[in-house]
């Protein structure tokens, strides 16, 4: 691979996030996009149009995570290019300023577990004055998973577990829900990550939707 970490100038120190036996606060499935994305996938790049993504370890320093490290702890990103099917997929959200990134996570991979508070996004939109006590009710993340779900490949959202997922399907929910995943099988796990900020009409606030993005 080519890409390079790509670094913020966001600097700070978190720590491991309690769980909150709250059932709002972790995602849901709304909806499904119920085209074929396996071709889609097929046609990415990852050899040269590929980076590093951030390792969340970067921004978390607590002594509980010292088996982590960069290497198992980091994966693979692609952002699309304007007018393509994942630019799509982020148009599909009804957010504004919407960012999408296609995520490759390698089999002995990790994500920690985290809360989101979207300071890159905050960063590289120019949205640097909203905080971290207000930005969840501003900002808003979507996870579409890109493949039906294959044996190892584990996602948790305030300590509910979420696997069996089938190509297509969206999630969306708090932000500051701790949450984690894991490359545990042979193959890698494909998913798409899209930011934004909120709406009155976004995806599968009103309801389950299905959705079909290829003409």
């Amino acid at each position: 691979m080519t890409g390079q970490y790509k670094q913020s100038p966001w600097k700070y120190h978190g720590t491991i996030p309690n769980f909150e036996d709250i059932e709002t606060n972790r995602y849901h499935c709304v909806g499904r996009v119920i085209d074929n994305i396996e071709p889609h996938i097929k046609a990415l790049d990852w050899e040269n149009d590929s980076y590093i993504a951030r390792s969340i370890l970067e921004r978390h320093k607590d002594e509980n995570y010292a088996n982590y490290n960069e290497e198992n702890s980091n994966f693979s990103s692609i952002e699309p290019t304007p007018g393509d099917y994942f630019s799509k997929m982020g148009a599909m959200t009804r957010m504004k300023n919407c960012e999408v990134f296609i995520h490759k996570m390698d089999p002995a991979r990790f994500t920690i577990l985290h809360q989101d508070f979207y300071k890159g996004f905050r960063e590289r939109h120019g949205y640097g004055h909203i905080g971290d006590d207000e930005v969840h009710n501003i900002v808003r993340r979507y996870w579409v998973t890109l493949q039906d779900w294959k044996s190892g490949h584990y996602y948790e959202t305030n300590g509910n577990p979420i696997v069996g997922w089938k190509a297509g399907d969206v999630h969306t929910g708090p932000g500051y829900h701790p949450h984690l995943a894991a490359n545990a099988g042979l193959v890698p796990r494909y998913f798409c990550v899209i930011t934004g900020l909120m709406t009155d009409d976004m995806f599968g606030d009103k309801g389950y939707e299905e959705i079909k993005l290829e003409v």
